[in-house]
């Protein structure tokens, strides 16, 4: 796919990485996961915003850094941590494997 017909960085994370990531999340038990995308921040939220987390973008470049903040409660995420800053390929599976990966961490997921 060439740059000229390859999407916008916006529609990639709306029409592809959010029904994947909603996908996973539904796998794993989150049903009723809201997820936006606004201001290179895409932003999930689930048991009446109890568990939130959001993945900041640097750029609109799925390679430019990433960081990742969550919160559990009614306040807002706090902490922001270095999302995927080692890898040097990223696709929309390795996001959601990261993704995952930090929201098990929390022991947000339920079991299969």
């Amino acid at each position: 796919m060439t740059e000229a017909t390859a999407p916008s960085f916006t529609n990639f994370i709306e029409q592809e990485l959010i029904p994947a990531l909603q996908k996973a999340l539904n796998d794993r038990g989150i049903t009723d996961i809201v997820l936006t995308y606004q201001d290179l921040k895409l932003k999930g939220s689930w048991r009446n915003n109890q568990r939130q987390f959001i993945l900041f973008f640097a750029k609109e470049d799925i390679n430019a850094q990433k960081a990742f903040a969550c919160s559990d409660g009614k306040t807002e995420p706090g902490t922001i941590e270095p999302f995927l800053g080692d890898e040097r390929k990223i696709g929309i599976e390795l996001i959601i494997f990261g993704l995952m990966q930090r929201l098990n961490a929390q022991k947000w997921l339920m079991p299969n």
